[in-house]
């Protein structure tokens, strides 16, 4: 069984644009810069399946601007 970890720190180069759904322009002003920590864990199931689960937090280091958690479960067979 492994425990895949992630320590990540991103920077947005480009500049954030502006967005408009149905009609009503939104400026997207996200933090350039932010920062991920990251956990996961995955078990084999035979010589070729495998079950995944890891899940993610993200918060901009300059502001309020950018934060969320994101996960994912899954199964994977390779033959």
């Amino acid at each position: 069984m492994g425990q895949p970890h992630t320590a990540n720190i991103l920077h947005d180069f480009l500049s954030p644009g502006r967005v408009t759904v149905g009609g009503t322009p939104f400026d997207s002003a996200l933090g350039k810069t932010w920062y991920e920590l990251g956990v996961g864990v995955t078990a084999s199931y035979g010589k070729a399946g495998e079950m995944y689960a890891s899940a993610k937090y993200q918060h901009s280091l300059g502001g309020e601007h950018r934060k969320g958690v994101y996960g994912q479960v899954g199964y994977r067979y390779s033959w």
